[in-house]
């Protein structure tokens, strides 16, 4: 197993789990493993290093096993997130309050609504060629230039154009507005949007890595094997068999590292690797505010699509669990994307640690006095970018791996923007797939 994050260790189990008699070893380059999923405590402040992460799903089974590796160390919220829209903090999603706008935005919104709405009526084979697209036309202008426009644009730093319509469609990724809930939250009647999300779950000690443990633990119970500190530079195939780095020797592997690095570690053909090259990620800086007192809200985290502030989210952290803060203090994470083209230095990072404190400030969350410390994580892999080439350039590495018999699966090992739940799920379709070769292993 290549990988010991989220994907690589949850893989490791069901593979013990399901195949007790085989040896199961996870390769993880990190000293600490845990992927996106890792958690850092300072002072009594929790903060998740890879960004906010909640536990939530549609599919019953796969979140009820999601919450079992949590025992009772469990928080249940019913989400309250805003959108900070000129000053107001509007219930997310917009489409389901737009009854919180002020008047002319409201009428915006609603017109712009109603006029995509007779347009899609009148074009019944009309697919978006892109995310612009997709926004405007299932949206409206109003909806989209407030919010959904400027907001994107942040989070991708890529115009709009250039990125995919296609994994927009997937179910539970973002929230598709249903005409008669835009229609009652324009007359003030609300409802409730991104259902599978409206209540979610998480630790209530040990922040979202707990989470991420409880797996670790259970795998290592079973006997999967951990090499922490081991980075994958070699892959070779002899006599029908894998060696790893030239010492391991392995009957089949699985892989959850990006697919780049698995690429250039298994010494892909030349368009393999450059397929691999041309998958698009932004890196993420993470921002952890400690405040002398209490959040200012009792949200759970903000949307931002002001341009003129450098982060796109940020989330009271403290208000997921009683836990995350010290008494009668609170804690902020904020996140800003970076373009991975973009080579951040150390100056780079104090900077947007300063743009992004001086944007909490002009936006009256907190005062320079309330801060106790601020602290940075850098992650290199933040989020996956579906630029209009992802498919294509995915198609052509898994058709190469599949050719040499090599699984990969995962949000890198996938090259899909999943949340934490489908991640699960598409190791179980792995495991699906490809039991009956490893049962003839076992």
């Amino acid at each position: 197993m290549l990988g010991g994050g989220l994907a690589g260790t949850y893989l490791s189990l069901k593979l013990k789990e399901r195949f007790p008699g085989i040896e199961v070893i996870v390769f993880e380059k990190e000293k600490n493993p845990s992927g996106l999923l890792r958690t850092e405590i300072i002072n009594g402040h929790v903060f998740d290093t890879g960004g906010s992460h909640i536990i939530f799903s549609r599919n019953r089974e796969i979140l009820s096993e999601m919450l079992s590796y949590l025992g009772n160390n469990i928080v249940r919220h019913k989400r309250d997130t805003r959108i900070l829209i000129d000053g107001e903090f509007v219930k997310y999603p917009l489409e389901n309050h737009i009854y919180m706008l002020k008047p002319e935005d409201r009428a915006e919104a609603v017109i712009g609504f109603v006029r995509v709405l007779l347009k899609r009526a009148k074009m019944p084979k009309w697919h978006p060629k892109n995310l612009l697209e997709w926004i405007t036309m299932f949206f409206g202008d109003g909806m989209a230039n407030l919010y959904l426009i400027p907001y994107n644009e942040k989070i991708w730093k890529r115009r709009l154009t250039e990125i995919s319509a296609d994994w927009v469609y997937k179910p539970g990724r973002l929230p598709i507005p249903h005409w008669e809930d835009v229609l009652k939250a324009a007359v003030g009647i609300p409802t409730e949007g991104y259902v599978e999300q409206s209540t979610f779950y998480y630790p209530k000690t040990g922040g979202i890595q707990a989470f991420y443990e409880g797996i670790r633990k259970r795998a290592e119970h079973q006997g999967v094997k951990f090499l922490n500190s081991t980075y994958v530079r070699e892959i070779k195939e002899r006599n029908g068999k894998w060696a790893i780095n030239g010492k391991y020797v392995v009957d089949k592997v699985f892989s959850t590292i990006p697919l780049a690095e698995l690429t250039y570690a298994l010494d892909a053909p030349d368009d393999v690797i450059k397929a691999a090259q041309d998958l698009d990620y932004n890196q993420l800086l993470v921002i952890g505010v400690a405040l002398k007192r209490q959040t200012p809200h009792s949200y759970h985290w903000v949307y931002v699509p002001d341009r003129k502030i450098i982060f796109h989210r940020y989330a009271y952290i403290s208000n997921y669990s009683p836990e995350n803060s010290p008494p009668g203090r609170g804690s902020i994470l904020i996140e800003v994307t970076i373009p991975r083209t973009r080579k951040l230095t150390d100056e780079d990072v104090l900077n947007i640690k300063e743009q992004a404190i001086e944007g909490l400030i002009d936006l009256e969350i907190i005062k320079p006095s309330d801060i106790a410390f601020v602290k940075c994580w850098y992650n290199k892999y933040g989020y996956p970018v579906y630029t209009l080439g992802h498919e294509r350039a995915r198609s052509k590495v898994f058709d190469y791996l599949e050719s040499i018999g090599i699984e990969s699966v995962g949000r890198w090992g996938s090259w899909h923007y999943w949340n934490m739940d489908r991640v699960l799920m598409a190791v179980r379709e792995l495991l699906s797939r490809v039991s009956s070769n490893l049962h003839e292993q076992e």
